[in-house]
């Protein structure tokens, strides 16, 4: 967009000049090269237009492409971390229950200091 108000700037700038520089009255060829050089401004702008239309286009699906890659490995830290914590709880168990029953199969060994 900035691309576009400095070409519009220079063509207008440059008509205004144009017209200041001589004391001679316009010609016909200078109205036409006017017309030309406004039209050639309004045509750069539309191309410019265009291609940051299409750029925001490619953004907004390389964007939602990162959403969803994101939610998805969001969803799938919380079931890791879900099926960890339940692994610590069952490893809690496991040795707390294997503690335990040595403890009462050999009442005379220590297994801690």
């Amino acid at each position: 967009m900035k691309n576009a108000k400095k070409f519009i700037t220079i063509a207008v700038f440059s008509i205004v000049l144009g017209g200041c520089a001589s004391d001679a009255d316009p010609t016909a060829a200078d109205y036409m090269r006017g017309h030309a050089s406004e039209l050639q401004t309004e045509v750069d702008l539309k191309d410019e237009l265009a291609r940051e239309w299409d750029r925001g286009a490619r953004l907004i699906e390389t964007g939602e492409r990162h959403v969803q890659l994101g939610e998805d490995q969001v969803a799938e830290g919380k079931e890791n971390i879900e099926r960890g914590n339940q692994e610590i709880l069952e490893g809690r168990m496991l040795i707390e229950n294997s503690e335990r029953t040595f403890n009462e199969n050999f009442p005379t060994q220590k297994i801690k200091p």
